[in-house]
C-alpha cells in the first residue's frame, strides 16, 4: 500500500538510505533505494537505484540539502524552477520535489519590479513616485523630495485614497479613481503658491491575476519651472512688441520720407533747368551728385518700404497654386522660354500649398530677377527651377526639427556666382558684394526672399561657386498650422 502511495503521488520523491560505515562523507553516504515517476518528470531525468545523493545533484544543491534540508534550483533542462524538501528517520530519507517556477517568477518579477522602480526613482531625483494595486494600498514609494508622504515614516500597505483625504493632493481623488479606466492623465494643480504636476497611469503586471494592474503616480514640483515658464514668456512678448514697433517705424519712415525726397528731386531737377548757366565752378557737379543722391535715396527708401510689407505677418494664408504664380512672375517680367540669351527650365512636382500668393510672387521675382542681374557674359543664361515633394524632410529651424511635408523649390543658375563664405551676408539688408558702378540695385532682393519664406515658416539657403553659378534652395510647408 504505502509503495502504491509513493509511487503513484503527484508529487516527485525519492528514498534514499544512509550506508555510511564511517569511511565515506555524508553526501556519499546516501543512496537511492526508490525513485517514482514523478521525480523524473520534475527533474528530466532519471535517478536509478544504487546512485549516491551527490551523483544525482550538484555538489552545491547537495550541500545545502544536507545542511538546511531543503534547496531551491533552476533545471535547465526543463526550464523549470524545483524545491527539494528533504525528511530524515534514522537511516531513511525522504526527498520530494515540487515545481515553484510561477511562484519563483512571480517574486523574481516583483525584484525585477521593485530594481526598476528605484532606479527610475533615482534618475527622477525631483519626483515622488508611488504604485498601489487596484484596491488603491500602496505597494511601493520612493523618491525626493516627498510630498504625500510627509508626515508619514511610511506609507506602504495604506490606502492611497485615505492618505490624500482632506490634505493638499485631495484633488487628485478624481483622477484617481479613472486611473485603471483611461489612458494616461496629466494634471498641473496650484497649492498655497506651489506649482505640482502629476501623471497618474495604469501598468499591467500579471495577466494571470484577478487584479493585473497596478497604479503608478509621478508628482514633482514645477514650480521653478513655472517660473521660468512665464519669464521666457514676458521676454517673448517684449520682444515680439519691440520687432513690432521696429516693423511699424520702419514702414512709416520709409513711407513718410517719400514726400520731402521727391521735394528735393524736383527742387534739383528745376535748379539745374533753370539755373545751370549760372552756376560756376564745381557748381553743376555738386548739383548732379545731389540729385544722383536723392535719386539712390528713393531707391534704398522704396526697397525699405518693400523689406516692410513682407516683415508684416498678418496676411491671410489660402490654398495656392505656386507653379502658376511662377509661370505668372516669368511672362511679367518677359522672359520667355528660349529667348535670345535667356532660358528657362521649369520642372519637377508642384503641388498645392498654403501660402501668402502675393509674397510668393515677390519671392519668385526677386531670385529670377537675382539671376538676371547677376548673369555671366561668356554663356547665355540657362535658369533651372524645380519643384519636389518632401515627406519628411531633415529641416531643422530655430535649433528645433521640423516635420510633415514640405515643397522643395531649387533654384539653379549659370551666372557668375559668389564665394561660399559669403552665403548667410548676401540674406542680410543692404548687403551687397558688388559696388553699384557694376550692378544696380539696393541689396535688399533676398533680404525680402528670406524674410518671405520665414514668413512662411520655411527656411532658404544658397550655394555658390565663381564663375559656376548659384543655386537657392527653399523648404515650405504644404500646410500652414
Amino acid at each position: 500500500m504505502h509503495d502504491q502511495v509513493f509511487q503513484y503521488a503527484p508529487t516527485g520523491l525519492l528514498l534514499f538510505a544512509n550506508t555510511n560505515t564511517g569511511g565515506s562523507s555524508e553526501t556519499e553516504s546516501w543512496v537511492c533505494v526508490m525513485a517514482n515517476p514523478s521525480s523524473e518528470n520534475l527533474l528530466a531525468q532519471s535517478i536509478s537505484a544504487g546512485q549516491s545523493l551527490f551523483e544525482a545533484f550538484d555538489p552545491t544543491i547537495t550541500s545545502q540539502l544536507i545542511e538546511n534540508n531543503t534547496a531551491e534550483f533552476y533545471n535547465s533542462s526543463n526550464s523549470t524552477w524545483l524545491k527539494l524538501s528533504a525528511e530524515k528517520d534514522q537511516d531513511k530519507m525522504v526527498i520530494s520535489i515540487n515545481d515553484i517556477t510561477e511562484i519563483k517568477q512571480k517574486f523574481l518579477q516583483e525584484i525585477r519590479m521593485t530594481q526598476m522602480y528605484k532606479a527610475l526613482s533615482g534618475s527622477l531625483s525631483d519626483n515622488e513616485i508611488i504604485l498601489f494595486d487596484q484596491d488603491f494600498n500602496v505597494i511601493f514609494s520612493e523618491g525626493q523630495p516627498a510630498f504625500i508622504r510627509i508626515p508619514e515614516d511610511t506609507i506602504l500597505g495604506k490606502n492611497f485614497k485615505e492618505l490624500i483625504k482632506g490634505g493638499r493632493f485631495s484633488y487628485l481623488d478624481s483622477y484617481i479613481q479613472k486611473v485603471f479606466e483611461v489612458s494616461k492623465q496629466e494634471v498641473e494643480h496650484e497649492i498655497e503658491g506651489m506649482y505640482y504636476s502629476c501623471s497618474m497611469y495604469s501598468s499591467m503586471i500579471d495577466e494571470s491575476s484577478d487584479k493585473p494592474h497596478i497604479g503608478v503616480i509621478l508628482l514633482k514640483d514645477i514650480t521653478e519651472i513655472k517660473k521660468k515658464n512665464a519669464e521666457i514668456e514676458s521676454l517673448y512678448q517684449k520682444i515680439l512688441k519691440s520687432n513690432q514697433e521696429l516693423e511699424d517705424f520702419a514702414y512709416t519712415a520709409s513711407h513718410d520720407l517719400q514726400a520731402p525726397l521727391r521735394k528735393i528731386q524736383s527742387f534739383g531737377k528745376l535748379l539745374k533747368d533753370r539755373y545751370a548757366l549760372t552756376l560756376t565752378g564745381n557748381g553743376i557737379q555738386f548739383l548732379d551728385r545731389m540729385i544722383e543722391a536723392a535719386q539712390w535715396m528713393g531707391t534704398l527708401l522704396d526697397a525699405l518700404l518693400s523689406y516692410s510689407r513682407a516683415t508684416r505677418s498678418d496676411a491671410i494664408f489660402e490654398k495656392t497654386d505656386i507653379k502658376q504664380i511662377l509661370e505668372s512672375v516669368i511672362t511679367d517680367l518677359n522672359i520667355k522660354e528660349n529667348s535670345e540669351g535667356v532660358r528657362i527650365e521649369v520642372s519637377g512636382v508642384w503641388p498645392e500649398m498654403d501660402a501668402i500668393p502675393l509674397q510668393i510672387q515677390q519671392l519668385f521675382r526677386n531670385l529670377l530677377d537675382n539671376s538676371l542681374k547677376f548673369s555671366n557674359e561668356k554663356e547665355n543664361l540657362l535658369i533651372r527651377i524645380v519643384g519636389n515633394l518632401q515627406e519628411e524632410p531633415q529641416l531643422m529651424r530655430d535649433n528645433l526639427r521640423i516635420s510633415g511635408p514640405h515643397l522643395e523649390i531649387v533654384f539653379e543658375d549659370n551666372g557668375i556666382g559668389f564665394e561660399q563664405e559669403y552665403a548667410d551676408q548676401i540674406f542680410q539688408i543692404f548687403q551687397r558684394l558688388h559696388g553699384r558702378s557694376e550692378y544696380s540695385g539696393s541689396g535688399v532682393g533676398l533680404a525680402i526672399c528670406k524674410k518671405v519664406v520665414e514668413n512662411h515658416n520655411g527656411t532658404i539657403s544658397a550655394q555658390g561657386e565663381l564663375e559656376k553659378g548659384a543655386t537657392f534652395t527653399i523648404l515650405l510647408p504644404i500646410e500652414q498650422i
